[in-house]
């Protein structure tokens, strides 16, 4: 029996290498993994990645999608199919599956709860601070749908119908669990909820002689990961350490308004190094990864981070960053959100301590091991029994 996933943007960001870390641990048990792909980015797919199966969609998000899906079900012996992410997409795909195939399905959230409302609510603050036309629109025609509550109860009605038609729902943690089956209204004790950590893996050697150097890596968008508020903190530590640098890793839609944001504040030891699908000469430098995420379901950065020996920063946005950080300031640091002063603060006292950023890089790579590949194998090979049985 196989297995398949569902990807939107394939390879993407961590959901995506989850995939492939699961299809690793599951090609030595003689399963193959299959991923059905809207968008295949094959320039990213990394070298290692021979053991995939790929099979293209010719539509978005679209029922038309559904006979390719389900002749590929029947073909190629798939027994379990993966949802990663998108209530909506189950809603769209699962009872064609279920009806015509005896394919298990799994929803598995890779990010925190309700996260949908969460993006909404960050792309409307964007648009309004950048037009008066979007300003005028929110206020008049979309604030009240907020302030009610209207868009959250629609999303928790979806997250509802996605959990009674798949066989598990799949979360990073317990806390999501629990936050979730509380909205829905079912018994988390007694539920499809299972738990399914995001794994790393762990390295033996690493380059302990870190250079003076900050890193972001990671998307640069708007909505998911703010990383104007880094530039904001190192507006305010910049002077202070005048032989740090900040190094901005990554690509996307806001790289060119943080370059504006970075020459109109006048910084001067920031740089962007663009999109790179080797980050792993950037971890042997970097004393300190950051992250000013407005949410993050998991944050796979700081894991890789955290394995490669460096200190990792983040605001406590959510349940899964405080299970990898925590505690603050012996695996990490975690910082009030929103709080750009205490981000500084916290930033600057890394900088300026060297055995402390070295105690906490040490305890962090101890830590990190719980989320071992062996570990999330057991948990996945748990939910296959359960499901074959």
């Amino acid at each position: 029996m196989n297995i398949a996933f569902i990807h939107q943007d394939f390879p993407g960001g961590g959901a995506e290498i989850v995939t492939f870390d699961i299809a690793r641990m599951l090609e030595s048990k003689g399963i193959k993994v299959f991923v059905f792909v809207y968008n295949l980015r094959e320039n990213k797919i990394p070298p290692h990645a021979t053991n995939i199966n790929i099979i293209r969609l010719s539509h978005q998000k679209d029922s038309a999608n559904l006979p390719t899906l389900v002749n590929a079900i029947k073909e190629n012996n798939i027994g379990m199919f993966v949802f990663p992410g998108d209530v909506y997409e189950v809603s769209l795909y699962a009872d064609e599956i279920k009806q015509q195939t005896d394919c298990k399905l799994i929803f598995m959230l890779h990010s925190q709860p309700f996260w949908e409302y969460l993006i909404r609510k960050e792309i409307i603050k964007r648009d309004v601070k950048r037009s008066f036309f979007k300003r005028l629109e929110w206020y008049l025609l979309r604030s009240y749908k907020y302030v009610l509550g209207i868009k959250k109860k629609k999303i928790v009605r979806a997250y509802r119908e996605c959990y009674d038609k798949v066989d598990v729902f799949g979360v990073l943690c317990k806390d999501y669990a629990l936050e979730i089956s509380q909205a829905i209204g079912v018994d988390e004790k007694t539920s499809k909820f299972r738990v399914l950590t995001n794994s790393i893996v762990s390295k033996d050697n690493i380059v302990e002689d870190k250079q003076k150097e900050v890193y972001y890596i990671g998307r640069l968008n708007y909505e998911f990961k703010r990383v104007e508020r880094l530039l904001k903190a190192w507006s305010l530590v910049e002077d202070k350490h005048p032989d740090w640098s900040l190094n901005i890793l990554g690509e996307g839609e806001e790289s060119q308004n943080l370059k504006a944001q970075v020459k109109g504040m006048g910084l001067k030891r920031v740089n962007f190094l663009g999109f790179s699908n080797n980050p792993q000469p950037h971890y042997d430098r970097a004393a300190i990864v950051c992250l000013t995420s407005t949410y993050e379901g998991w944050g796979m950065v700081l894991m890789e981070a955290q394995t490669n020996g460096c200190a990792t920063i983040a605001f406590d946005c959510s349940a899964g960053v405080r299970e990898i950080l925590s505690p603050s300031w012996e695996n990490g640091v975690l910082v009030t959100p929103y709080d750009i002063d205490e981000y500084a603060k916290s930033l600057t006292k890394l900088m300026s301590d060297d055995e402390m950023r070295i105690n906490i890089a040490k305890s962090a790579r101890n830590s990190v091991r719980r989320f071992s590949l062996e570990n999330t194998l057991n948990q996945w090979n748990n939910v296959f029994i359960e499901l074959s049985k």
